[in-house]
């Protein structure tokens, strides 16, 4: 009897221990995740914020640039030396009244050029539109898939000329990994 009960409190205490050590285990694993995402979201955040950044640069660009009689010349060279210098750039939009006229680079881009994104049916992409339109900030939009497996998601900021003047919109599609 002694033995049995001996048994039973060694097992209850075996059952105990065990408990214990998962839990220690599951805890520790929980701080190793959190510290992963942690540190993957500050990445992204700051490679987005880059980004920004060249968003910033572009909207210069088109206030100097876009009364100019080469724009398009100017723009191809423009975007083609900040796409050879930026990783996970995808491409970079100017939509002058909101209708897509410049992408670079242009291979493969073709299909967008003519998109009205003031008129678009896309529900998503016209709130991103108008809130950038609006609120003259940097909007960035939903994740999408613009290729097979291939993500992204697109910064969008409206362009005023002397103050107030609505000219158009310039974008970029930021890759992600």
């Amino acid at each position: 009897m002694v033995f049995i009960a001996t048994l039973v409190i060694l097992f209850m205490l075996l059952w105990q221990g065990m408990r214990w050590y998962r839990s220690t285990l599951l805890a520790e694993q929980r701080v190793q995740v959190a510290e992963e995402v942690a540190l993957r979201g500050s990445a992204l955040s700051s490679a987005i914020n880059r980004r920004f950044t060249l968003l910033k640069g572009l909207d210069a660009f088109i206030k100097t640039e876009a009364q100019l009689d080469d724009f398009e010349e100017r723009f191809l060279r423009y975007s083609a030396n900040l796409h050879a210098n930026t990783s996970g750039l995808h491409n970079i939009v100017v939509a002058p009244d909101g209708v897509i006229q410049y992408i670079y680079p242009p291979a493969g881009n073709e299909h967008l050029l003519g998109y009205n994104l003031l008129t678009t049916q896309t529900t998503d992409l016209r709130k991103d539109i108008e809130l950038a339109i609006q609120t003259e900030e940097i909007i960035l939009g939903l994740p999408l898939d613009y290729a097979q497996q291939e993500w992204g998601v697109s910064a969008r900021k409206a362009v005023y000329l002397e103050g107030d003047h609505f000219w158009g919109l310039v974008i970029i599609v930021i890759d992600l990994p």
